[in-house]
């Protein structure tokens, strides 16, 4: 948490520049889907650090993986496929 009113206000201000931006950014007919994307998630633990009892908190490495299928995203034709990576290796 940010305990600086100055640098709070900064990164408010400068974010509020941002937002027109990145709405401008945006195509004007964006499909929405039907239901929601399923996105699944999987985190591993590393290596855990630290275990403090006292204060219930513990520290670690993770690595977090998330993975989802948008067919919005799509691009157009029949991508790179197979056929393109063994005909780059001739």
């Amino acid at each position: 948490m940010m305990k600086d009113p100055v640098l709070r206000g900064l990164l408010i201000w400068l974010l509020s520049l941002a937002v027109p931006a990145f709405a401008a950014e945006q195509p004007a007919s964006v499909e929405l889907p039907v239901k929601p994307t399923k996105v699944k998630v999987a985190v591993y633990v590393i290596d855990l650090i630290e275990i403090d009892g006292a204060s219930q908190t513990f520290q670690a490495d993770i690595a977090a993986r998330f993975s989802w299928n948008d067919p919005r995203l799509a691009q157009a034709g029949a991508g790179l496929g197979d056929d393109a990576i063994g005909q780059a290796a001739c």
